[in-house]
């Protein structure tokens, strides 16, 4: 079956997503896209249309992937500062990050913002397009975290999808706290089962 022009816009966006801002290249989503590409050539093989010019296009991302996994290795690219990945329906106002090959809904202003993430970076996407994506569980949210610190430190830490991301402040930690949340002191060994995330944003910078 010919891969249709919804999917293959999915194939061109999430390339510029996953590889232009060298985010999550390394995870799933560089193997869903690699499986898509694939699928992609069995189909060109197959006669199922034209391959070209979209087949050079295909084999050309798949050539900057490897580029990207060079950099990487190479210590030459910094995968944790990299432009988050936003969007939505078009006429609609729920906002998804992209995450390992699947858009995950950002459950409230809240979290959106002390992600660090910016409205002026979602992108609106078609109803077909975006219909194509697999859509994931929702980001935990900021009002339901888990706050800790590690016995004898000061640094709290808020638990968002497992991972521990450093409250940068107190006037930030007393904004969380607003939602009923209090600070629990763990061992340091605790501490650390947790994947260490990006920091939270001050709530003096929103």
């Amino acid at each position: 079956m010919a891969l249709e022009q919804p999917q293959f816009a999915k194939l061109a966006r999430v390339a510029a997503w996953d590889f232009f801002t060298a985010k999550n290249f390394l995870g799933g989503a560089a193997v869903a896209l690699l499986a898509e590409s694939a699928q992609f050539l069995i189909n060109v093989i197959r006669g199922a249309f034209d391959p070209m010019p979209v087949l050079v296009n295909v084999l050309l991302l798949n050539l900057f992937v490897l580029g990207l996994i060079v950099l990487a290795l190479q210590g030459r690219l910094d995968l944790r500062r990299a432009t988050p990945l936003l969007a939505r329906k078009k006429g609609t106002v729920a906002v998804y990050v992209y995450q390992e090959g699947a858009l995950r809904h950002v459950p409230d202003e809240e979290t959106f913002l002390l992600l660090g993430y910016s409205f002026s970076q979602v992108q609106d996407i078609p109803e077909a397009e975006f219909a194509t994506y697999r859509v994931g569980p929702p980001l935990q949210s900021i009002r339901a975290a888990r706050l800790i610190r590690a016995d004898g430190t000061h640094e709290v830490f808020a638990i968002l999808d497992e991972r521990r991301r450093h409250v940068p402040n107190a006037f930030t930690l007393k904004f969380i706290q607003g939602f009923g949340r209090s600070v629990d002191v763990v061992t340091r060994e605790e501490l650390k089962k947790y994947r260490e995330g990006l920091p939270l944003i001050s709530v003096l910078q929103l």
